[in-house]
């Protein structure tokens, strides 16, 4: 922690540095002495950089096709709702985009991750069959429509194992974190009340990542993460498949781009006499991201 706090320390020593020299006049004879201190203090901030302290943030984009269920009862009482309705497609909902944003951190070989995807859609559509959800009755041939959010969150560590190959520095990733489902359902249609229930639930996640270079500017990078299953939590299973391509690289700055495939599926179902049961199911999806490592 402390050489972490020293290598802050030093970055920011080194842009006062450099902006004093840019901006400030020429020494004079009498305050060379000083300026001579300040071209140590320079070079030892240099030093101070070079640790193996790094991080990396990044966002991107998902689009592909959609499905699953929002079973929803009314205070887990029975026959409130129907069972494992309605459906997304029911709901004229079967492509999303979501956002993915994330961050890590590493200080040689042990880091920290964190990041979010946002998942949201909205759809309508005219029941065929009768729909009964929190005690409320949609009849078949009414117009309901729907929003519905499945962000969700992780936090976590993970270790890095660097494994040399036929002259490629191949990187693993194992992890183990904390997920977070943070669920709302709204269903409503005309002169009937609205349906609507949120719910935020946590769970435990491992997982495994790993950075395949296949030139100096080509990479591979896979991830996936799956749940451990615990009683009362959701179980979030995420992967993704990803083409990395360096586009710059300075000294303390490297930006790349990824674009592959992912999948991400999400079930959660509660304890209750009739349980909240719902389930999202994305994939393959399209996915496009830009990553900045400093």
């Amino acid at each position: 922690m402390m050489r972490n706090v020293h290598t802050v320390t030093c970055r920011l020593c080194l842009i006062c540095m450099i902006v004093a020299d840019l901006f400030l006049p020429p020494a004079k004879a009498e305050t060379q002495d000083s300026f001579d201190i300040a071209g140590l203090l320079l070079l030892a901030a240099k030093a101070g950089t070079q640790d193996s302290f790094d991080m990396t943030a990044g966002g991107g984009v998902l689009y592909g096709p959609v499905d699953g269920v929002l079973q929803t009862p009314n205070g887990g009482r029975e026959t409130t709702t129907s069972h494992r309705r309605p459906t997304l497609d029911e709901l004229g909902i079967d492509q999303t985009s979501s956002v993915d944003f994330w961050m890590d951190a590493h200080w040689r070989r042990h880091g920290l991750y964190g990041g979010g995807r946002l998942i949201r859609f909205s759809g309508e559509d005219t029941l065929e069959v009768p729909l009964l959800s929190q005690s409320k009755t949609f009849a078949a041939g009414a117009l309901v429509e729907a929003d519905v959010k499945f962000d969700w969150y992780r936090l976590g560590y993970r270790y890095r194992i660097p494994c040399e190959w036929d002259d490629r520095t191949v990187e693993f990733y194992p992890s183990v974190g904390f997920a977070i489902m943070d669920f709302h359902y709204q269903l409503s249609s005309s002169g009937l009340d609205d349906v609507d229930r949120s719910y935020s639930k946590g769970g435990v996640q491992v997982g495994l990542g790993v950075d395949f270079p296949v030139t100096n500017k080509l990479g591979l990078s896979a991830r996936v993460l799956w749940p451990v299953a615990l009683s009362n939590c959701p179980e979030i299973y995420s992967a993704q498949l990803a083409v990395k391509y360096l586009f710059l690289e300075r000294k303390d700055l490297a930006v790349s781009g990824l674009l592959g495939i992912a999948y991400d599926e999400i079930c959660y179902e509660d304890n209750q006499d009739e349980p909240n049961h719902v389930e999202l199911e994305m994939g393959p999806m399209l996915l496009a991201s830009v990553l900045v490592n400093f």
